[in-house]
C-alpha cells in the first residue's frame, strides 16, 4: 500500500489523464403507505377552512371580468344640497338699487388742522410703564450726603465759634483777656506746625508692618494720634479764622 501510495505522489504523464467520476447510487424514491387524500375529519381533527394553507387553487385568484374598477367608484357620495338652517347675518351694507342716486355736492366747513390741534392739547397724556427704582445699587446707598457733611461740618464751626465767644465773656474779672493772633504769628505757628508733622511723619513710615508685640501697637496708635492732631490745628489756622491767644495760657 505504500508503494503504491508513493508511486501516486510521483510524476508521471499519466496523472495527466482525466480520470471517470464514479457517481452515488440514488436511493429509491420514498413512497408513503397511507393514501393521500385523508379527510381529517375522519382522524377526528377539524375540517381546514377553503385555501387555509397552501391558498386558493389554481385559477382562483382571477377576478371575473366584469368586476373591474369603474372611474369615480372611489369617491364620497355627497348629500344633495339644501337651504342652510341658519343664515350668516350680512356685514356689508345691501348694494344701493338703480334707482338710488348718492348723494352729492356735501361739503364741510370744519378746520380739521384747528380741530386735531385742540384734541392733541386736550388729550391725556400716555403714561409710560416705568420700573420700580432700585435704590439698593445706587453708588452712593448707604453713604451719608456731601451736602449733609458740608452742612453739619459748619454747624460744628459756628458751635464751637459760640462756644469760645461764650468762654471769652465768661472768664473771671482778675484773667487778662485774650487778644487775637496776628498774621506773623500764625504764619510762624502754622510753618512750625508743618515742620512738626514731617518730623512725626518721617518717625511714622519707619515703622514696621509687622505688629507682633503690644509696644508696637501702642506706639503706632500713639503716631497716629499725633499725626491726626498736628493735622486738625493746621487746618484750623489754615481756615483763616480768628485766632484768640491769652496772655501766659493757651490757644483757645
Amino acid at each position: 500500500m505504500a508503494a503504491r501510495r508513493g508511486e501516486e505522489q510521483e510524476e508521471s504523464i499519466y496523472n495527466l489523464r482525466p480520470r471517470p467520476q464514479l457517481a452515488a447510487p440514488r436511493p429509491p424514491m420514498h413512497r408513503s403507505a397511507h393514501p393521500g387524500e385523508v379527510d381529517p375529519a375522519a382522524l377526528g381533527g377539524p375540517r381546514p377552512r377553503a385555501a387555509a394553507t397552501f391558498g386558493r387553487p389554481p385559477g382562483g385568484n382571477a377576478e371575473h371580468p366584469d368586476a373591474f374598477l369603474r372611474s369615480h367608484a372611489k369617491e364620497p357620495l355627497l348629500p344633495e344640497p339644501a337651504a342652510p338652517a341658519v343664515r350668516k347675518p350680512k356685514v356689508k351694507p345691501p348694494v344701493p338699487g338703480r334707482a338710488e342716486a348718492p348723494l352729492m355736492g356735501l361739503a364741510s366747513n370744519k378746520n380739521y388742522v384747528t380741530s386735531n390741534a385742540v384734541e392733541a392739547i386736550l388729550a391725556s397724556p400716555k403714561r409710560r410703564p416705568q420700573e420700580a427704582a432700585r435704590y439698593a445699587e445706587r453708588a452712593g446707598f448707604g453713604k451719608v450726603p456731601a451736602y449733609l457733611r458740608r452742612n453739619r461740618a459748619a454747624v460744628a464751626a459756628e458751635q464751637q465759634a459760640l462756644e469760645a465767644y461764650m468762654r471769652l465773656h465768661e472768664q473771671p474779672a482778675g484773667q487778662p483777656a485774650a487778644v487775637p493772633m496776628s498774621e506773623e504769628e500764625r504764619g510762624e505757628l502754622l510753618r512750625h506746625l508743618k515742620m512738626k508733622w514731617a518730623a512725626v511723619n518721617a518717625e511714622y513710615q519707619k515703622l514696621g508692618f509687622v505688629m507682633d508685640i503690644g509696644s508696637k501697637v501702642r506706639r503706632h496708635e500713639a503716631m497716629e494720634a499725633a499725626l491726626a492732631e498736628i493735622e486738625a490745628d493746621i487746618a484750623t489756622l489754615g481756615r483763616g479764622d480768628v485766632v484768640l491767644v491769652v496772655p501766659g495760657g493757651g490757644d483757645e
